[in-house]
């Protein structure tokens, strides 16, 4: 479901342009005065408006229009949520857990590697046509939000598409403050690290907590477990912690339940927090052996464990070789399989 204040903010632009915005309701089952009776429409309503809108508009790149205009305030509970955290990362998190609780189509999830942050939206449904559009505006939403936090444009990072270069690619770099890359498997904008670690002057905590008992409302009620809210809010849990050794009462804490009513809930989803750690584990460890020039000790203390043995035999038990051994396998083009 689509909160009605884009379409509010499309009419707006439309106006601005001089042209007559009640095209953009043709076929789509609603009107202006809906509007003014409810706060959301349907996905597919809000797709065929937004290829009305480009119609009006006769514009390719009217998304670069609208887009900019929507931040904090647009995104209703999850913006104001996000604006009151202690930090743009938490604020970050918080945009990605709302999207797996609240929609339909599109998925947020966040990951991390030595460097950066990424924040990559994963298309669970067809968007539609508008599909090119929308994901411009989602990226403006969180360059929106992380500049709120940061007071300063936003150029230290990077945005990824998922389709080829668009005819105005031109305009990108004029709106979009970090670097713009095409043609990747997702759409993502990725953050440093440093940066994603910023206090946030705005926070208030009362409001925060708020919308975090919010999200695991949304997530309890939630009733389709394919969709392993669970399982993914422990992995982006574990993914943006200091490192992945959490326990799991903290995990559970972070969705306001206990270690017992997290375990039940992961089993459901065919999943358990142990297996999911050490999931996390693996993926960065092989991160750190390979994209990175630290020597075992160190890749050992950056994952938490106590010294670099505890570490080599979980290496083996995940991939049944050494990372000595991993190494040269994947430099002759063979990728070890994680082994669970």
């Amino acid at each position: 479901m689509i909160s009605t204040v884009y379409i509010r903010i499309i009419i707006r632009e439309l106006n601005a342009l001089g042209i007559d915005a009640s095209g953009i309701f043709a076929n789509t089952g609603i009107d202006i005065h809906t509007l003014d009776t409810t706060g959301i429409v349907s996905n597919e309503a809000f797709d065929k408006l937004l290829c009305n809108a480009l119609k009006c508009a006769q514009d390719p790149a009217f998304g670069l229009k609208f887009g900019p205009h929507c931040g904090v305030l647009t995104s209703g509970i999850i913006g104001t949520t996000a604006i009151a955290a202690p930090s743009l990362l938490e604020a970050l998190r918080t945009f990605t857990e709302f999207s797996r609780a609240h929609a339909s189509y599109i998925r947020l999830e966040i990951t991390a590697d030595s460097l950066c942050y990424r924040i990559t939206a994963h298309e669970i449904e067809k968007i539609g046509d508008s599909r090119q559009v929308q994901l411009e505006v989602m990226m403006f939403i969180l360059q929106n939000v992380i500049e709120v936090i940061l007071g300063k444009p936003f150029t230290q990072g990077k945005y990824g598409f998922n389709f080829s270069p668009p005819s105005y690619q031109a305009q990108y770099q004029a709106l979009l403050n970090s670097k713009v890359s095409y043609c990747h498997k997702a759409t993502f904008i990725e953050i440093p690290i440093a940066i994603a670690k910023c206090f946030n002057p705005f926070v208030d905590h009362s409001t925060w907590q708020k919308g975090k008992k919010q999200i695991a409302k949304l997530m309890a009620n939630h009733s389709d477990l394919k969709a392993k809210l669970y399982s993914r809010h422990i992995l982006s849990y574990l993914h943006t912690s200091e490192t992945p050794q959490v326990s799991i009462k903290e995990c559970a804490a972070s969705l306001f339940m206990s270690e017992r009513t997290l375990a039940r809930k992961l089993a459901l989803e065919h999943a358990s927090f142990r297996q999911l750690q050490e999931q996390v584990l693996a993926e960065q460890a092989v991160h750190y052996l390979t994209a990175t020039e630290h020597n075992i000790e160190t890749i050992s203390y950056k994952l938490g464990y106590n010294d670099a043995a505890n570490f080599r035999r979980a290496f083996k038990r995940w991939f049944k070789c050494s990372p000595q051994a991993y190494l040269t396998v994947e430099s002759e083009g063979v990728v070890p399989k994680l082994l669970f």
